[in-house]
């Protein structure tokens, strides 16, 4: 559905924790992008129907943490320690995803909590 929404449906971003321990020494190997909190993310180019590619080197598995297109028209965040990901987009997009059967989505605005227990859809235990 998102490749709809961009140009560049072959040309994405996708970043992975660096933190669960089973990246290269280097910081530069594989490229990474530093972020705030200690939750920098190994890069990795590919296409947009690679969101559903494993990252992590054999034989461990983790899908992208966060992932955008080139033309920057939305971005995904799956935040390790949340429970939910995050989707910036145009309004045509949000729609789109807050109407496609098969996808728990509600709308989020800036005041709502990004905690663990911020979910008001699927309450923590």
């Amino acid at each position: 559905m998102l490749a709809r929404h961009t140009t560049t449906p072959s040309d994405c971003l996708f970043g992975r924790w660096d933190g669960f321990g089973y990246d290269l020494a280097s910081p530069d190997v594989p490229p990474r992008l530093l972020l705030r909190g200690n939750h920098d993310v190994v890069l990795v180019r590919g296409t947009v129907v690679d969101a559903v590619r494993n990252l992590a080197p054999e034989p461990y598995e983790q899908s992208a943490n966060l992932w955008w297109p080139a033309d920057r028209a939305w971005c995904v965040d799956t935040d390790i320690d949340l429970r939910c990901s995050y989707v910036g987009g145009s309004a045509a997009c949000i729609a789109e995803i807050l109407t496609t059967d098969g996808i728990e989505a509600v709308p989020a605005t800036p005041a709502d909590r990004v905690t663990f227990d911020g979910d008001t859809v699927n309450a923590a235990r």
